[in-house]
């Protein structure tokens, strides 16, 4: 086949209307073309599968790449004093009204319970929290 000067000038124009054309264009309102449309009234979306998503089996959770840690010596309850009442709270959450009787090293203390007048020794290096009551 042997085009001519003016077919080819011709074939050459429909091409790059053609790219052109196939090209997404925005345009400065929604409509076709634009990327955006609005959409009146209401939509069905059909075809859709149904997904039961059920945990199966056991959760296993875990904590990677921490320190190991060891306390091998407490620092001085240097607060505590004998004859002083205190409000400790413990690890689970529970508190116990004591008076220190004896002051021990390393935390330990010799106690008398506020329910019980019976003397204990406890370690409030273990306290979650140890208040002072006037």
């Amino acid at each position: 086949m042997n085009l001519t000067t003016g077919s080819a000038a011709v074939l050459a124009v429909a091409a790059l209307v053609s790219m052109n054309a196939s090209n997404a264009q925005v345009q400065p309102t929604p409509g076709p073309g634009s990327g955006v449309v609005n959409v009146v009234g209401k939509v069905e979306i059909a075809n859709i599968p149904d997904v039961a998503a059920i945990q199966r089996g056991e959760w296993k959770v875990a904590v990677a790449n921490t320190p190991d840690v060891r306390v091998t010596a407490l620092p001085p309850l240097s607060f505590v004093r004998t004859g002083g009442r205190y409000e400790v709270t413990w690890p689970g959450g529970e508190k116990d009204t004591v008076r220190v009787v004896h002051a021990g090293s390393g935390g330990w203390v010799g106690v008398e319970s506020a329910a019980t007048s019976r003397t204990r020794w406890v370690n409030l290096g273990n306290a979650r929290a140890v208040e002072e009551l006037r």
